[in-house]
C-alpha cells in the first residue's frame, strides 16, 4: 500500500505528468496482481474447505450405514441362538 501512497503525492504530478501517469500505472498493475493472487489464494483455501467437508460428511454416512447393517444381523443372530438354547434345554432329560 505504500506505492499507491507515493504516487498520489502533489510533487510528482507538478514536475512532469507522464512520469506520474505511467508510476500511477505501474502501481494499479502490481496492486492487482497482488490482489488477484489473494484472491486466488482465498478460492482455494474456500475449495479446499468444501472438499473437506464433502470427505467428512461421506465418510460419517458410510459409517452410520455400515452401523446399522451390522447392528440388525447382530441381533438376528443373538435372536437364533437363544432360541435354540431353549430347544435344547426342552429335550434335555432330567
Amino acid at each position: 500500500m505504500t506505492s499507491l501512497s507515493s504516487s498520489s503525492s502533489p510533487s510528482s504530478s507538478t514536475s512532469s505528468p507522464t512520469s506520474s501517469a505511467a508510476s500511477s500505472s505501474s502501481s494499479s498493475s502490481s496492486s492487482s496482481s497482488s490482489s488477484r493472487r489473494r484472491r486466488r489464494r482465498r478460492r482455494r483455501r474456500r475449495r479446499r474447505r468444501k472438499r473437506m467437508k464433502r470427505r467428512r460428511r461421506r465418510r460419517r454416512r458410510r459409517r452410520r450405514r455400515r452401523r446399522r447393517r451390522r447392528r440388525r444381523r447382530r441381533r438376528r443372530r443373538k435372536s437364533r441362538t437363544r432360541r435354540k438354547k431353549q430347544k435344547k434345554k426342552k429335550v434335555r432329560r432330567g
